[in-house]
């Protein structure tokens, strides 16, 4: 299932209208220094990403269900590392997602490392050496 695909299965699953999608979103990548001394000598790469903004309409019920599962991963986690584990995962599939993009070769061998994957899971009595 393509991402596309995803996106209008959760769209069609809460009830979601798309009412603008022209706009666009600057999220900026983190600065890379270099330093010598304790004193920054230059900024090297500024890398700043435009993603599409969207507008949209939601029935409050649906919203508030949306609140509900999110309570359940981020607020209601008593240990507070057991919490910073989970958006430290967060954030590590959002970097791994911005890199597939980026780059076609690394989108490629991940698909290629899925499909064996799933050959083990399906024959793993077939599949002794790979």
């Amino acid at each position: 299932m393509t991402q596309t695909e995803k996106l209008k299965s959760f769209f069609e699953k809460y009830y979601i209208k798309v009412l603008n999608d022209t706009k666009r979103f600057a999220r900026c990548r983190p600065l890379q220094y270099r330093c010598q001394e304790k004193d920054i000598d230059s900024i090297q790469n500024i890398e700043i990403d435009y993603e599409p903004l969207l507008t949209v309409e939601i029935p409050l019920s649906k919203l508030e269900h949306l609140m509900t599962i999110e309570n359940m991963f981020f607020n209601n986690i008593d240990e507070v590392h057991s919490r910073r584990m989970f958006e430290h995962w967060m954030d590590q599939q959002r970097d791994e997602r911005y890199l597939h993009e980026k780059y076609p070769g690394v989108k490629d061998s991940y698909d290629q490392y899925i499909t064996i994957l799933n050959l083990c899971r399906e024959n793993p009595k077939k599949i002794k050496d790979l």
